[in-house]
């Protein structure tokens, strides 16, 4: 969920991850979370811990409230979950991640404290975005791992395009982050299991692509297409706008 200018803060013997937090200025909000989430205890216990620390800005680019509603002890529940997402038992630095990438072909996964695998995408030999499967805790059902990388990565680096950057996932795409990824343009993308290994633990997209060439009143959620001239009306302002940025 929160995407922006994220830094791996690793924890140390002395001081502990949270007290490294506290020290740096860019961290506050983090530190008001880790304490309203009541993980401060857990996170200044044994570790080692790797936090992949979402800064002030990345707080700050939420839709206005969101904040203040996930601090709110109504939250507590959603808010442990956001930051254990961020959370990697072990000490994993950027040039090691990077590492393990290269030499894993693309297949080396690290597993958060929530529970959730990561999904890396490497830009100049640089991880700029991470996400994993949040269709559950977060009530989206477009939130899948690659969807939230990419979302995290145009973010990250400040485009709608993913040029000179290779996406790595844990799966083969079903057709919907087929889709994001072809609008994100990546250069490559490395997936681990396949459509079928997915579909044997419930996972099958199949269906999918049987759907797409079916007419489609025999879609098994019908389409009909209604107020088409209204519906023009949009695309037409788009045509004559001087200023338009085309992707």
């Amino acid at each position: 969920m929160v995407k922006k200018a994220s830094k791996a803060v690793t924890a140390q013997t002395t001081p502990n991850i949270v007290g490294v937090a506290a020290g740096n200025k860019n961290f506050t909000t983090l530190v008001t979370a880790v304490k309203a989430a009541g993980l401060v205890e857990t996170l200044s216990g044994d570790g080692p811990f790797t936090v992949f620390a979402p800064t002030n800005d990345a707080f700050a680019s939420l839709p206005k409230g969101t904040v203040e509603s996930l601090l709110a002890p109504a939250s507590k529940k959603a808010l442990t979950g956001i930051l254990t997402y961020h959370v990697v038992a072990g000490k994993f630095e950027a040039a090691a991640v990077i590492e393990a990438i290269k030499s894993n072909d693309g297949a080396f996964k690290v597993t958060t404290v929530q529970g959730g695998t990561l999904v890396l995408s490497v830009k100049d030999g640089k991880v700029i975005g991470i996400g994993n499967n949040k269709v559950t805790s977060t009530n989206d059902p477009t939130a899948h791992a690659e969807v939230t990388a990419i979302r995290d990565a145009c973010k990250n680096i400040g485009s709608f395009q993913l040029d000179g950057c290779i996406i790595y996932t844990s799966c083969e795409p079903c057709p919907m982050c087929l889709g994001a990824i072809y609008w994100a343009r990546p250069d490559k993308v490395y997936y681990g299991s396949n459509q079928q290994d997915a579909a044997d633990i419930g996972f099958d997209d199949a269906f999918i692509y049987k759907e797409i060439p079916l007419p489609y009143e025999q879609r098994s959620i019908p389409f009909e297409q209604v107020g088409r001239k209204i519906a023009l009306e949009p695309f037409e302002k788009w045509t004559e706008k001087q200023d338009k940025i085309k992707y």
